[in-house]
């Protein structure tokens, strides 16, 4: 039983953190204040970017994690 609540925990917690990834790196722009000078979007949209490629990698790290904890 408990093997199987883990897998649903990871792959429910997995996919929603890797969704938030995708929709930050979609929405990265439209997400900073209109007030930055364009120097300072182009840098920030960059670092929105980076750390939702970063929730993605933890997404699908999560996913795994839960496939493997019901293979061992």
């Amino acid at each position: 039983m408990t093997a199987a609540v883990d897998l649903v925990a990871s792959v429910v917690l997995g996919g929603m953190v890797f969704l938030v990834g995708l929709w930050g790196r979609r929405n990265a722009d439209s997400l900073l204040p209109p007030t930055l000078p364009e120097r300072d979007r182009a840098r920030r949209a960059s670092v929105h970017r980076r750390g939702a490629r970063a929730c993605q990698v933890v997404g699908v790290l999560l996913v795994g994690a839960g496939l493997l904890s019901v293979l061992w």
